[in-house]
C-alpha cells in the first residue's frame, strides 16, 4: 500500500504490484491515499518548509505511516469498549485482552489493508449494536438518530468492500441481523423485512460507491485518458452515460474475479482449506481461539441434543424464568460465535490463506473471551503467548529486511559517495518483496537497479548475475568502470549463493532474520554457526571491467 503512494507523492523508485496495474486495477486507491498519502504529504510539506534538514529518509518513510495507522487503531479500543458496555460485559477485561494481543502490537501498527478492515469491522459491529439497542429500549424510536446510523452503516459497508472484498464475509452476520430487525429492534427474519431494510441503505451505498469508483477511475487514468468520447459532438445523454460506464473502474470486482481463478491463487501460495481454522487461528489468538472453538462445539452439541430430545431442555426452562439479562447474555454469546466463525468459513473457501487475513476477528474474540472467567485465570499463559507472538511476527519473521534496507540507503546516500558512474545492482533472493521506497532512490535514477527474485531457484540467481555482467560489459565496453552487484539473501540459502562460482565477499549481516519459506534445520541451529541461519546477509560480487 505504501509502495505505490510513496512513488506518486515523493517521486521515488518503487514497484507497482499487480493490484495497482493500470490495465487491470484490483485495489481501490482511496484508503491508501487517506492513510499513506496523508503521511507522505505531511512529510513532504515538512521537507519543503526548510525547517527540518533531511527529514525525508528511510527511517521517517517507515515511521510516519506507521504512527498514523497506530493512531487509527485506537478506534478499535473505542469500539470494543462500547460494544462490551452494550452487551453487558466488562469493558476493561476486553480492552486488556485487546491491548495485550500481539495482533494489535504488530499487525495494527503496520500499513496493512487488514488494519483498515479491522477498524471498519469494529465500527460496523458497533453501529449495528447501537441501532438495535436504541430501537429496543426507546418508547418512541428516534427516527432522526436511527436514520444517521443507517447511513453510517451504508458508508462503512461500502468502504469495507472497496478496501478489501473479503469484508463481505465479516459483514455477513451483523448485516443479516440488522436487516432482519424491525423498527422496534425485534427480530423479524423474512425476505420482505430484509428487502425493506436494504432499500433504506441505498442512498448511502450509492453515494459512497460513486466516490470510490470515480476516485479509482481518475487515479488509474481510465476516465480522462481518452477524452475524445466525452467531447464528441452529437452525444445524447444515453450514449454519454454508456461511454462513462465503460471507462469506470470496479476494483473490488476485478479482485474477486482474480481470486476466483485458482491459478492466480496458486501463484501466491496454496494452503489446505482448514489452515485458518487450525494453524492461523492459533498463531494469532492462541488460547482465545481454542476457547472459541470449544464454546462453538458445545453450543452446536447442545442445540442438536435439545432438538433430538424433542422437548425443551432444563436449561431453556431455567432461562425462561431467569431475568432477561441472563438470556440475553446467552444470545450474545451465540451471536459472537457466529460473527467469529462465519468469516473463517468464508475465507477458507480460498486456497491462499495468510494469518493476517483473519486478524480483524480479534474484535469479537476479546469480547467473547472477557465473559469467560476461566480464560482470565490463564493470565500467565496469555501474556507469554503474546510476548512470543510479538517476538516472532515483530522481530524474527523477515526481521533483517528493514535494517538491511536502512544500511543500503545510508550506503547509497553516503556523504562520500562512490564515483557517479558506478552501477549498483541490488538482487534480493529468498526474501519477502523489499519495500523499495525505503531506499529513498529517485525514480529517474538509472545507475541503481533493484531486482527481486523472490523464492526462485538458484539457477535463476546464477542467470541473473551473469546477465547483469554481460549487459554491463557490452554497454560500457572500452571504459574502466566498476560494477557493484549485491545479493541479499538469508543465511539458510547462503551456500547456494556461494556456489554460484562468482568472486564474492560478505558486506554485512543482520540478526535476527527468520524466513519460514526457508526455515533453518534444527541441527544447524545447534551447531557453532547456528546464528548464521538466523541472519540476513549482503554478499557483494565485485568485478572490474577493462
Amino acid at each position: 500500500m505504501n509502495e505505490i503512494i510513496k512513488g506518486d507523492i515523493l517521486n521515488l523508485k518503487t514497484f507497482r504490484t499487480w493490484e495497482f496495474n493500470t490495465s487491470y486495477p484490483s485495489r481501490s486507491v482511496l484508503f491508501p491515499l487517506i492513510t499513506a498519502g496523508f503521511s507522505f504529504t505531511t512529510l513532504k510539506a515538512l521537507h519543503n518548509s526548510g525547517l527540518f534538514d533531511r527529514i525525508i529518509n528511510g527511517y521517517s518513510l517507515l515511521v510516519f505511516p506507521r504512527c498514523y495507522l497506530t493512531c487509527v487503531s485506537f478506534i478499535l479500543d473505542y469500539s470494543v469498549y462500547h460494544l462490551a458496555c452494550l452487551w453487558g460485559e466488562d469493558p476493561w477485561k476486553a480492552l486488556t485482552l485487546l491491548s495485550g494481543s500481539h495482533v494489535m502490537l504488530v499487525f495494527y501498527t503496520r500499513t496493512f489493508s487488514n488494519a483498515i478492515e479491522a477498524v471498519l469491522f469494529a465500527l460496523l459491529l458497533l453501529l449495528v449494536a447501537m441501532d438495535i439497542k436504541q430501537a429496543s429500549v426507546a418508547t418512541h424510536p428516534q427516527k432522526k438518530e436511527r436514520g444517521k446510523k443507517k447511513h453510517f452503516i451504508g458508508i462503512v459497508l461500502v468502504s469495507g468492500f472497496f478496501n478489501r472484498p473479503t469484508f463481505i464475509g465479516y459483514a455477513l452476520v451483523p448485516m443479516l441481523l440488522w436487516l432482519s430487525c424491525d423498527q422496534k429492534g425485534m427480530l423479524q427474519f423474512g425476505l420482505r423485512q430484509i428487502v425493506k431494510r436494504f432499500f433504506g441503505l441505498l442512498s448511502s451505498v450509492i453515494a459512497t460507491s460513486f466516490l470510490f469508483i470515480v476516485t479509482d477511475a481518475l487515479y488509474f487514468g481510465s476516465l480522462l485518458s481518452e477524452r475524445a468520447w466525452f467531447l464528441k459532438d452529437g452525444n445524447n445523454i444515453c450514449t454519454l452515460f454508456v461511454n462513462i460506464s465503460q471507462h469506470l473502474v470496479l476494483t473490488p470486482v476485478n479482485l474477486i474475479l482474480y481470486n476466483l481463478n485458482e491459478k492466480s491463487l496458486i501463484a501466491h501460495g496454496s494452503h489446505p482449506w482448514f489452515t485458518h481454522l487450525t494453524m492461523n487461528g492459533f498463531l494469532l489468538f492462541g488460547g482465545l481461539h481454542l476457547a472459541a472453538v470449544t464454546a462453538g462445539v458445545k453450543t452446536i452439541v447442545n442445540k442438536f441434543a435439545c432438538k433430538a430430545s424433542g422437548h425443551t431442555s432444563l436449561k431453556d426452562n431455567l432461562e425462561n424464568k431467569l431475568p432477561t439479562k441472563f438470556s440475553m447474555t446467552a444470545q450474545i454469546t451465540e451471536y459472537l460465535l457466529l460473527v467469529y466463525f462465519i468469516p473463517i468459513v468464508v475465507l477458507s473457501m480460498f486456497s491462499h490463506q495468510e494469518p493476517r487475513y483473519i486478524s480483524p476477528l480479534i474484535v469479537p474474540l476479546v469480547i467473547l473471551s472477557a465473559s469467560k472467567c476461566e480464560m482470565l485465570s490463564w493470565k500467565v499463559v496469555i501474556v507469554v503467548f503474546n510476548l512470543l507472538g510479538s517476538v516472532f511476527f515483530g522481530c524474527l519473521h523477515q526481521g533483517g529486511l528493514i535494517p538491511c534496507l536502512s544500511y543500503l540507503e545510508k550506503f547509497l546516500h553516503s556523504e562520500n559517495p562512490l564515483p557517479s558512474q558506478t552501477e549498483h545492482n541490488l538482487v534480493f533472493y529468498h526474501t519477502y518483496m523489499p519495500p523499495r521506497y525505503l531506499l529513498n532512490v529517485k525514480s529517474d535514477e538509472k545507475l541503481i537497479r533493484i531486482i527481486d527474485l523472490g523464492g526462485s531457484d538458484v539457477s535463476l540467481l546464477n542467470n541473473t548475475v551473469n546477465e547483469l555482467l554481460r549487459n554491463s560489459a557490452s554497454k560500457h565496453f572500452g571504459n574502466k568502470q566498476e560494477i557493484d552487484i549485491y545479493v541479499i539473501a538469508p543465511g539458510t540459502v547462503q551456500d547456494d549463493v556461494k556456489n554460484c562460482g562468482f568472486q564474492w565477499k560478505t558486506v554485512a549481516s543482520f540478526f535476527p532474520h527468520l524466513t519460514m519459506e526457508d526455515p533453518p534445520d534444527i541441527s544447524s541451529l545447534l551447531s557453532e554457526d547456528g546464528l548464521t541461519q538466523l541472519s540476513l546477509y549482503i554478499f557483494k560480487v565485485h568485478i572490474k571491467l577493462k
